[in-house]
This record gives C-alpha cells, structure tokens and sequence, in this order.
C-alpha cells in the first residue's frame, strides 16, 4: 500500500491531487496507519472528588502520551448539576436542567487518541483504570473504548 491509496481509502475524492503531490516511492504499511479512539470514562456521579495523588498521575500518563502523540484531546466533566440535557422526542425539542436523577452512570471524563490497533487502545485504558485500582480504592466505573470513523468512511445515507 502506498500514501495514494492511504489517501484514498480516506477520501476517494483526493485521488488525482493526491497523485499529483505524492510519489509512488513514499511506501507505508498497515503498521504505520493510525485508528483514532474515543476513551469515555462512565461512574456513578456521587463518588466524591479524585484523590490528589490520582489527578497527580493522570497528569503524568497524559503528558506522556501528549508528547508521544497518541492523545490528541481530553478533559473531564463537571456534575451533571451544571448541565443541562436537550432531548428530540416525539417530534418536539426540550431542555431538561441538571442534575439527572435518573442516570445510573455519568460520564466524568473522556480522551481522544491515535493506536494502531485496538489492542493498543484496550492496553491504554487498561493503564488509566490501574491508576484509579492503585490511588483510589473502591472507586468503580467503566473506561468505554470506541473507535472513531475516519473521514470518507461513514456509510452513506444515499
């Protein structure tokens, strides 16, 4: 596989400027193709604040992986409280403000980030939930792996 038929199986519609710019010579394999992931991190809201010494190591493990490149976003919610949820049912569009009561689990945070395989992804989230096993005893929750489509993958409504 070339860079040309990377960019192609990206966005078909690239296909002669890409030919045009890149030359047959730039050979990539499937190891050095990226997969983007989403990470959401999903807890009971009612846990309390992060000890100091977890967010300590959370910043470590995300400045590694800032630097290395693979996170490329993050960040963590404030509760539900603050929120507010606009829900489209029955044909009607309505604003419902925080807190919600009726959610078992929240989402307290989330991170974006480039693998090359979701092997690696699960590896990462492994990481990060040993981190809160470690600095944060009996906290529970769940680290949910996604991958992410890339651009010119999504199926086609039409």
């Amino acid at each position: 596989m070339d860079l040309v038929d990377v960019v192609d199986a990206v966005d078909p519609r690239r296909r002669t400027r890409a030919r045009k710019k890149f030359s047959k010579s730039i050979k990539l394999t499937k190891g050095d193709l990226k997969m983007r992931f989403m990470m959401i991190v999903k807890h009971p809201e009612n846990q309390g604040l992060p000890p100091k010494e977890l967010m300590e190591e959370i910043g470590k493990l995300a400045e590694k992986e800032g630097k290395s490149g693979a996170m490329v976003g993050s960040g963590g919610l404030k509760p539900t409280a603050l929120g507010a949820a606009v829900r489209l049912s029955g044909g009607r569009v309505t604003v419902t403000d925080g807190p919600f009561t009726e959610a078992k689990e929240v989402i307290g945070g989330y991170a974006q980030f480039e693998f090359k395989s979701r092997e690696e992804a699960i590896e990462s989230a492994v990481q990060f939930m040993e981190l809160h096993k470690k600095y944060w005893p009996g906290w529970e929750g769940v680290t949910e792996v996604r991958q992410m489509y890339e651009p010119g993958e999504f199926p086609s409504t039409k």
